[in-house]
């Protein structure tokens, strides 16, 4: 079961660790396997990656959720609301596909 949750690199990290320090926590062997998996480089790295553009990426949602909603109302209601996309936006229909 360790094996498979864990990985062969991350159960032998926990070993190494429990023989450095055979009285060590449960809480030193988390942090000695999350220091060693990468997992906080990789949320810093999403964090600066994504987060400076999370505005953006919601907003390009919404827009791509109204394009939906206006392709699936049809009619001159849905052209309606896909004129106003693209006077509003400036973007002409299907561009953020």
């Amino acid at each position: 079961m360790l094996l498979r949750r864990f990985g062969l690199y991350g159960v032998r990290v926990a070993v190494d660790q429990l023989r450095r320090n055979p009285g060590c926590s449960t809480i030193d062997l988390v942090r000695a396997l999350r220091a060693a998996s990468g997992v906080d480089e990789l949320v810093v790295t999403i964090e600066r990656e994504f987060g400076a553009r999370a505005a953006v990426l919601r907003a390009r949602s919404v827009l791509l959720s109204l394009e939906t909603i206006a392709d699936e109302v049809g009619g001159d209601a849905g052209q309606q609301l896909h004129r106003d996309l693209e006077q509003r936006w400036g973007w002409p229909r299907g561009y953020l596909c």
